[in-house]
């Protein structure tokens, strides 16, 4: 179970920094086009916005992430606890 969970955030992760790369592209050329008066800040507005998005649920994967891995060493017994100082 915990490896699934973390094969599928791995996935998950490559698939949303591609995403955000190409959303990150599309706010240039949106801005491009406003800048030669062939858009609106209404649609600068929204692709931020899909870029925004993009990012907050990338960190939200990566934090599944970190936590199915913390889970899969537990499960396999190695996982490390950490000695206080």
């Amino acid at each position: 179970m915990a490896v699934n969970q973390w094969r599928t955030a791995y996935n998950q992760i490559l698939i949303f920094n591609q995403t955000i790369s190409d959303l990150q592209k599309l706010v240039q050329d949106e801005q491009t086009l406003f800048n030669n008066g062939e858009s609106s800040l209404f649609l600068i507005n929204y692709c931020e916005s899909s870029y925004i998005d993009a990012q907050v649920k990338l960190i939200n994967t990566l934090a599944q992430s970190v936590k199915s891995k913390l889970n899969l060493e537990f499960d396999l017994g190695i996982l490390q606890q950490k000695k206080p100082l």
